[in-house]
């Protein structure tokens, strides 16, 4: 059981799968046995709620949510553990809620909207808005950079 404030039911426990940026999640202990935590590898944090960018909407999940499989869009995960949240801005991924309150958040990136240059991200985005697609293939990469690119964009003014 968790022994932070309030009571043992209280918390979620959320995974992420091993990536060199997995240690962006911060400070992890050995994994869960508590209802709400989060995982980086083999490890998990305990947290009060996680906002997931969903493709559906962004959704929280806390202790004792309802199993689900979600596909996430590029946005910023929130970790709310009391009053500290921590954001990061993911590319995509998915997301596991497993009958015992455990999340996994699995995406191949994830970083702090502070490690992004506002400038740089606006100028791919204006690029990739305007590139010229010559099949379905470029156009398909064109459109994933562009919800990528915008998305980011809107995080970092959303952050200002």
């Amino acid at each position: 059981g968790s022994s932070s404030s309030g009571s043992s039911g209280s918390k979620l426990c959320t995974q992420h799968v091993d990536h060199p940026l997995c240690p962006l999640w911060g400070p992890a202990e050995p994994c869960c046995s508590s209802p709400l935590s989060a995982v980086c590898g083999r490890y998990c944090l305990q947290l009060d709620q996680v906002l997931l960018p969903g493709v559906e909407g962004y959704f929280g999940v806390k202790a004792n949510h309802v199993p689900i499989i979600a596909q996430l869009k590029p946005g910023v995960v929130e970790l709310h553990d009391g009053a500290d949240i921590t954001k990061y801005f993911v590319a995509g991924g998915f997301a596991f809620v497993h009958p015992n309150s455990v999340t996994d958040i699995c995406v191949l990136e994830a970083a702090t909207l502070d490690q992004f240059d506002t400038a740089a991200v606006k100028s791919a985005l204006t690029s990739s808005q305007a590139a010229a697609a010559t099949d379905d293939y470029e156009a398909a990469i064109n459109r994933t950079a562009q919800e990528l690119f915008s998305a980011l964009d809107s995080s970092l003014e959303a952050k200002s």
